[in-house]
């Protein structure tokens, strides 16, 4: 009888093979970046609790879970008078911490994100269509480092911290790099749409009926192109469960 060779690994096999190959090497790193997540979240708000009420703590949870449908866009809607919103620095701010600790979770434990209840598939559903970026975005994968911060910069559907992490474990770049790549991309996009906000309202006050027209057409414009992103793409790419179904 002749030797078989070991089946191939699957995508889903191979991600936790790595993971656990990391989490024996590096178990400080490992717990580390899976903790500091939602440590450093309660801290935030803990503080902002403190330091200016209750009120204001909601408020950042509102704010940072409508960034997640308008993602870097948010900084444009800053307010420079309300005691409980942000002001356009502190939401751009806000944003790129986000992406930081979106980029913990993604970039160093990418299979334990897929295990996640209800959430797992989609971000299984993303992993699938990196492929399909790569080939839409062959730019990426030439220019490694510089082609994941371009990248992460536009503030479009699947090109933030979520996409950049599956981008640069497709491409072969290292958790460090990644991550590295993910911040520095953040912290350009974020600032390139606050010196834009800002410029604008140079010229247009944000009193100004327009602005506030123009903006809220702007918000719904981009909730409507995320959700038509994600809707090709949940139809142009098949996720096989592990049943085989």
């Amino acid at each position: 009888m002749t030797d078989q060779p070991p089946p191939a690994d699957t995508p889903e096999t191979a991600e936790r093979r790595r993971e656990v190959e990391y989490r024996r090497a590096l178990p400080l790193v490992w717990w580390a970046t899976l903790l500091a997540p939602p440590a450093v979240t309660a801290a935030a708000l803990a503080a902002t609790w403190l330091a200016r009420g209750w009120e204001a703590a909601a408020g950042i949870v509102g704010l940072a879970v409508s960034s997640l449908f308008l993602g870097k866009f948010i900084i444009l809607g800053g307010s420079n008078g309300s005691p409980i919103l942000l002001t356009r620095e502190g939401l751009a701010a806000m944003v790129v911490v986000m992406d930081l600790m979106t980029a913990c979770w993604f970039v160093f434990h990418l299979d334990v994100m897929q295990r996640v209840p209800v959430l797992g598939p989609r971000f299984t559903l993303l992993v699938a269509g990196g492929e399909s970026l790569l080939a839409r975005f062959p730019w990426v994968r030439r220019t490694a480092f510089v082609g994941l911060v371009a990248f992460v910069m536009i503030p479009f559907a699947m090109t933030g911290s979520v996409g950049g992490a599956i981008l640069a474990r497709l491409c072969g770049v290292g958790r460090g790099a990644a991550f590295a790549a993910i911040g520095l991309g953040s912290v350009l996009g974020a600032g390139a749409i606050y010196l834009g906000g800002t410029a604008i309202t140079a010229v247009l006050p944000r009193d100004n009926p327009a602005w506030k027209i123009g903006g809220g057409v702007v918000l719904v414009a981009v909730i409507l192109f995320l959700n038509w992103r994600y809707s090709r793409l949940a139809r142009t790419v098949r996720v096989v469960s592990p049943a085989g179904d």
